[in-house]
């Protein structure tokens, strides 16, 4: 086997990330401008939807409960996520193509 392909995948020994420093000034304006372009543009592709209905409806009432429904979504989807991951190696445990001590290291 080339062994220049097998080694391909892995990093130098000496080049890991630093993740116990907290992110600097610039990731974090990043991060905000991003999350607040999103909702910038979900708002408008939701008002533009709306209107294409031809309803003229003032009432604010359904944006806020369709916010309310996509939040509990999002938080479903959070927790099953966490599920699917912890069932994985137990699945694989109960299968017996894992040992018991590799699925701590899994």
């Amino acid at each position: 086997m080339n062994t220049a392909l097998a080694d391909a995948g892995t990093p130098a020994p000496g080049i890991k990330p630093n993740l116990d420093s907290k992110p600097g000034r610039t990731t974090a304006l990043l991060f905000v401008a991003l999350l607040i372009g999103g909702a910038i543009y979900t708002g408008m592709s939701l008002s533009h939807d709306v209107s294409a209905t031809h309803s003229h409806s003032t009432a604010f009432l359904p944006y806020l409960l369709l916010g309310i429904a996509l939040l509990i979504a999002l938080g479903f989807e959070f927790v099953n996520g966490f599920h699917d991951l912890l069932t994985l190696p137990m699945a694989m445990l109960l299968a017996g193509s894992l040992y018991w001590l590799m699925t701590k290291i899994f």
